[in-house]
């Protein structure tokens, strides 16, 4: 990968961090949140990766309620169908640290928005 892949990669994983802390929040109105509806398939990614970006949020204290086990590389005995990592749901939900990403979030991409308009705007 060279900077602008990596750059573009890394923005692909904010958006998906985004996306899952935003049904999360919704989440919250929902006296039954559908675990159906909250798998790697329904982002657009692999297991893996769903279950790396889980850990991540788990981890900085963005969401709760999930259990994210790395259960290492495969070897020689395991069989073209291991999956490396072991992720097992809860009461899953964001936290207050995640709702204030998600709050800014939303403040910087909407001061972006404003300020490519003024700059398209003025010469």
């Amino acid at each position: 990968m060279n900077i602008e892949t990596d750059n573009l990669y890394m923005k692909s994983v904010f958006s998906i961090m985004n996306r899952i802390l935003k049904v999360l929040e919704h989440s919250m109105d929902d006296s039954s949140f559908n675990l159906d509806d909250f798998t790697a398939k329904k982002f657009g990614i692999s297991d893996n990766k769903f279950a790396r970006i889980l850990k991540l949020l788990v981890e900085d204290g963005y969401i709760e309620g999930v259990k994210v086990v790395d259960r290492g590389e495969p070897t020689a005995f395991d069989g073209a169908d291991y999956n490396r990592f072991r992720v097992s749901v809860g009461d899953i939900g964001i936290t207050l640290k995640g709702l204030k990403y998600l709050a800014e979030n939303t403040v910087l991409a909407s001061v972006y928005r404003t300020v490519k308009s003024v700059k398209d705007i003025i010469p």
